[in-house]
């Protein structure tokens, strides 16, 4: 192994002529020399005995500073019981991976592996592992219930309990469409989507609501319309749905005089609807 200059030169003004230096290195020739500022001649070989000392070059709770050091962990299949203020092994498992204990952020207690119920509060100091959906009421975490839990007469499991609350929120909510001046037809959408609510009043005329899965209304004549309602005359009719309608083509609201398959459209009447 090669001297650093330095340690060379300190040598020499000690006294080593160059031939003790050469017959120095043959016979520690591989030796790690530790080279600190001694004063004394000689060379300290590494050996089982006498280790070479690896240590970080920053202490704990300083700034982090220069290269990191690769470390290693020991394979072990049974854990050592220590003592506050021991040094231990990190261990690994027999694959290599490092067993790692989960701990609480706010104290010293190891975090539970716990599956939550009924009533539990919204501070947990564990790691949940549950395979069911919980839903939240604002102070604790609950189960979803099906229509049978709460006894709504439901008949499959899996349906949420929810309630609808009201909201200013446009994003909940569907635009109407309505007749701005009294007509016999009125194209609600001009293509696939799905009916919530369509309402009708008429004038001097009774007769029949007429809704068409069609992107325009029909001639008069024989028609097959989706749906069929009779209304009197200044009378008003209002149809909404549980479940939306869906139409694959369009949604058209038409007022007849006569019907149901017979269409007679008179431009009598006011249209209000929703759809999607």
């Amino acid at each position: 192994m090669k001297r650093p200059l330095a340690a060379v030169s300190a040598a020499l003004a000690l006294g080593w002529t160059p031939q003790a230096l050469a017959a120095d290195a043959l016979a520690y020739r591989g030796a790690v020399v530790l080279d600190s500022g001694a004063t004394t001649q000689g060379n300290v070989p590494v050996s089982a005995a006498n280790p070479l000392p690896v240590q970080g070059g920053v202490g704990s709770g300083s700034a982090d500073a220069g290269a990191p050091v690769k470390v290693g962990c020991k394979i072990d299949t049974s854990f050592p019981t220590l003592a506050s203020g021991q040094r231990s092994d990190w261990l690994c498992g027999v694959r290599g991976s490092g067993y790692v204990s989960l701990m609480d952020a706010s104290s010293a207690v190891g975090a539970s592996v716990q599956g939550p119920g009924d009533g539990q509060s919204n501070s947990i100091g564990g790691l949940w592992t549950n395979d069911r959906s919980l839903l939240f009421n604002g102070a604790t975490w609950d189960r979803w219930l099906s229509g049978n839990a709460l006894g709504a007469g439901g008949s499959s499991a899996g349906i949420a309990a929810v309630v609808a609350a009201p909201t200013s929120s446009q994003g909940q909510s569907i635009a109407p469409v309505t007749s701005a001046a009294a007509e016999s037809s009125h194209v609600i959408k001009a293509s696939a989507g799905n009916l919530y609510r369509v309402a009708i009043t008429t004038g001097a005329s009774g007769g029949y609501l007429m809704v068409f899965d069609a992107a325009t209304a029909p001639a008069d004549g024989t028609v097959t319309p989706k749906i069929c309602r009779a209304v009197g005359a200044n009378a008003s009719l209002d149809v909404i749905y549980d479940y939306p309608e869906r139409y694959a083509t369009g949604v058209t609201v038409v007022f007849s005089t006569t019907g149901c398959f017979t269409k007679t459209a008179s431009a009598t009447a006011h249209v209000e609807a929703l759809a999607l």
